[in-house]
């Protein structure tokens, strides 16, 4: 699923771009460190999908809205604008990195 997602955003770019966005986003970390996308898939989510309560995100996995831990949320700027989710194999958030809340 996420390869699918960085091909369509990498479409739309040259090929310069298409490398730069490329190694963003398999650098991607977590505060805690663990590489985002190593091993793992990610999803993108829709603004349905997450969303802040208080001073937490939280998102919705397996249709219930858990809380997202802070040392998973990766808080660089999002060059896809969109949100993106990756779970650890027990279902809890890997990293996440939120999206642009309109």
């Amino acid at each position: 699923m996420i390869r699918i997602l960085l091909a369509a955003a990498l479409l739309c770019a040259t090929p310069a771009q298409s490398q730069s966005l490329r190694e963003w986003f398999n650098g991607l970390k977590s505060p805690g460190g663990g590489i985002c996308c190593h091993n793992f898939d990610g999803v993108s989510l829709d603004e349905a999908e997450w969303r802040m309560s208080g001073d937490k995100y939280q998102v919705i996995v397996n249709g219930k809205w858990i809380d997202v831990p802070k040392d998973t949320v990766v808080t660089e700027p999002n060059r896809l604008g969109r949100a993106h989710l990756w779970l650890k194999p027990d279902g809890t958030p890997r990293c996440f990195i939120p999206g642009a809340m309109i």
